[in-house]
């Protein structure tokens, strides 16, 4: 093996490049939680973030923040860190199982290690060999050797605790692969009283992994009662009752920020808004009856637009507890208590009526008649499939039981190699703490040993 390979390759598996790797990753999903991520935002919250921050918007772009979980060097970090773990995982097998065949025992090796000695003697390989063996022995190290050169370790688990971290470390990667391109993720809306069937067309916004295979269970949800929890008029918790049916009826109650699981689905709360229910007739043929779920807007403006066919559009804005102070129109609560909705019609894009409606409220436009029918609560669920999620849990606690054990059980080790030099031989030793608090103190002290020995 070259020089210039044995560099690189002692780099990939080295303890500084995986931490760095480690940091980067951590960083950057620490990003996710501070910069719009274009994938979780509608288009038009997206397009809105642009022109609100043009600046970091552009920079974001620029450096891949804005996707941050796809981006090429989020990526290309998460597979270096992968390949480190998987070398550094070989390389720490090779050591135990080939440890007897001692092809990796070198003086080159030795040099990496943190604690060296170089001894110069006159005595033959064969006493230099027993010397070492009777002193590293009588410090309870199992120590294996041949003519010119010698390993020593503690032995047992503590030898396979580092490694086996490093082998699980290898596993969780894998899983978080495979849970990547087999699951599911996505977000529906619903309204109270209606129904909805879990697939594709169902989402509002969906990630399908490679391998899920539009594999979906295609249950029914839905949503009997919605709850919000206001302490002086402020939402402070809600909970909500889902019926899914599928072979079988079950019932659920959905409490905020603790999902439910359904045959490996996962059922959590996201949000919640106002769905104000429109009567909508022209030329005296009704066109309309439907609840239209409306995202909240602390400005007042119009913030969806419902599209019934090319020429015909409302702009809705809900108000569940209507108020009107100089002019500006604004919502008291959260409660519905006193529904209103402002409604703009637009037809081939002119707008042929613009108005409040209250609660069983009629008002005529040239040829529409619109009534505000009443409002209701809108939910929107994550629903999340994931079959590595159990796998992934227990090799993640496998990994916390692994940390621990390299942490308690310590492996110091040593290594020793003899070569001739001119009519003398020299002993050369290096040796690793493995975690072993105070093993500086224990090294001298068997160099010393070792030393006195060979003189």
């Amino acid at each position: 093996m070259s020089e210039l390979v044995y560099k690189v390759l002692k780099f990939l598996r080295s303890r500084a490049f995986s931490v760095v790797l480690l940091l980067i990753l951590v960083c950057g999903s620490f990003l996710t939680q501070i910069i719009p991520q274009k994938p979780f935002l509608t288009y038009e919250k997206y397009i809105d973030w642009k022109y609100s921050y043009p600046l970091l918007s552009t920079l974001a772009a620029f450096l891949a923040l804005d996707n941050i979980l796809q981006s090429w060097w989020f990526k290309t970090c998460a597979i270096l860190l992968f390949l480190s773990l998987l070398y550094c995982t070989y390389f720490r097998l090779k050591i135990r199982i080939g440890a007897p065949r001692f092809k990796w025992v070198n003086p080159r090796t030795i040099k990496t290690y943190p604690f060296q000695e170089k001894i110069v003697t006159k005595k033959n390989p064969e006493t230099i060999l027993q010397i070492c063996r009777e002193i590293i022995s009588a410090n309870f190290y199992q120590i294996k050797y041949t003519s010119k050169l010698f390993y020593a370790d503690k032995g047992g688990i503590n030898k396979y605790a580092s490694m086996i971290y490093h082998a699980v470390m290898v596993l969780i990667f894998l899983f978080i692969a495979l849970s990547r391109m087999s699951s599911l993720s996505g977000l529906i809306y619903i309204t109270e009283g209606e129904t909805l069937t879990e697939d594709h067309n169902s989402y509002s916004e969906l990630y399908e992994g490679p391998w899920f295979n539009e594999n979906h269970s295609r249950f029914r949800i839905e949503l009997k009662d919605f709850s919000p929890m206001f302490r002086e008029d402020t939402p402070v918790s809600y909970k909500s009752e889902v019926r899914v049916i599928d072979s079988e009826e079950k019932e659920f109650v959905l409490n905020m920020n603790k999902p439910v699981r359904y045959k490996g689905y996962s059922i959590k709360h996201i949000d919640y808004g106002f769905s104000p229910g429109f009567v909508l007739y022209r030329n005296g043929s009704q066109i309309l009856n439907s609840y239209i779920a409306i995202q909240n807007d602390p400005e007042g403006k119009p913030t969806d637009q419902f599209v019934l066919n090319e020429d015909l559009k409302l702009n809705i804005k809900a108000f569940p507890d209507f108020v009107e102070i100089d002019g500006k129109l604004s919502s008291k609560s959260d409660l519905i208590k006193n529904p209103a909705a402002y409604v703009e019609i637009l037809e081939k894009e002119k707008t042929v009526f613009t108005g409040i409606l209250k609660l069983n409220e009629k008002k005529i436009a040239d040829k529409y008649e619109i009534k505000l029918d009443g409002m209701r609560y809108w939910v929107s669920y994550n629903i999340g499939y994931d079959p590595y999620l159990i796998p992934l849990f227990f090799t993640g606690l496998l990994t916390v039981i692994t940390i621990s054990l390299a942490l308690v059980l310590s492996n110091p080790r040593f290594l020793g190699y003899i070569y001739k030099k001119e009519n003398q031989y020299v002993l050369l030793i290096g040796a690793k703490s493995g975690g072993k608090m105070g093993f500086e103190q224990d090294f001298d002290k068997i160099i010393e040993n070792i030393i006195e020995k060979l003189r």
